[in-house]
């Protein structure tokens, strides 16, 4: 009677230990354990009875719990699950076969003092990703990082905001792949413009520069690239960088060039003076994230 309770525990370990996650196979059986490792061609599973070696191509999905799916083959219409959950008499896809979030921080952004949040869906195929970004700065000031806004007077950049696309390459179920990014960014700043007016002291000609405040925008068009890390089931590392271009507009194309023309001493109407529509911006970004 004193060990009872013992052995009920252990029993419950055991149930919790061994029944995380769920892999049906293609020929209708469901194998129940620990997923410890998916390989390029076979998945680790260590159940009640031991360690399980399975090879991909005989495997449907896993089912790790909380909605997470990983597909590994085509479920045709001959194919089925015993339990009804993932019937496939129809011919059509299963509904409970989804895409995967991730959520990630772009940690080397914070050396600028820019909190930089990502979310992205990934595709059922895990081919594709759809996401949005945003990163508010707490610079006083426009630094180097910022050199299109820092040249302006007293320019200081307040938030970035953006909607992006990836498409991997490479092996859905390898830790490493790489992918190709359009990302389209906008990117809020102010600054003081500057103001300059001839006016007579004394009968004499000047010059009185005076300052109002003003506020800019950038809207980038990127192309980029970089690579995906799986570190863990959960938890990954992503490295990206990426160039493109923006056009200047309205006050902030005017400042900027009156900046540029002021430090080279050359008139706004000079033949030589700067007149600059489109400038380049580019990106670089090593992101800690968690998949979900």
């Amino acid at each position: 009677m004193v060990l009872r309770p013992f052995f009920i525990l252990v029993m419950l370990f055991q149930h919790v230990l061994y029944s995380q996650h769920k892999v049906y196979l293609l020929d209708g059986k469901l194998l129940e354990g620990k997923v410890l490792e998916v390989g390029p061609k076979q998945v680790h599973l260590l159940g009640k009875s031991g360690s399980t070696e399975i090879t991909v191509s005989r495997i449907l999905l896993i089912d790790y719990g909380k909605g997470r799916l990983d597909r590994f083959a085509d479920n045709k219409a001959d194919r089925y699950i015993p339990n009804g959950e993932l019937s496939q008499n129809n011919g059509s896809r299963s509904k409970a076969v989804t895409g995967q979030n991730e959520f990630y921080i772009n940690t080397l952004s914070l050396m600028n003092a820019d909190v930089s949040l990502s979310y992205e869906h990934i595709s059922e195929n895990k081919k594709y990703g759809l996401g949005i970004t945003g990163a508010y700065n707490f610079n006083s000031y426009a630094s180097g990082l910022n050199a299109f806004i820092a040249l302006l007077s007293n320019g200081k950049k307040t938030f970035d905001f953006g909607v992006f696309g990836n498409a991997y390459t490479g092996n859905t179920d390898s830790r490493l792949r790489f992918y190709f990014n359009l990302m389209v960014k906008y990117t809020e700043f102010t600054y003081s413009m500057v103001h300059e007016d001839s006016v007579y002291v004394n009968n004499v000609l000047s010059m009185q520069v005076t300052y109002s405040p003003g506020k800019g925008h950038q809207t980038a068009y990127l192309l980029g690239c970089g690579m995906h890390v799986q570190l863990t089931e959960s938890f990954f590392m992503k490295y990206g960088f990426g160039a493109g271009l923006f056009r200047l507009t309205g006050d902030y194309m005017d400042q900027f060039n009156y900046t540029i023309n002021s430090a080279n001493q050359r008139a706004a109407n000079s033949p030589d003076a700067a007149n600059y529509t489109f400038l380049p911006k580019g990106y670089l970004s090593i992101s800690t994230g968690w998949k979900f």
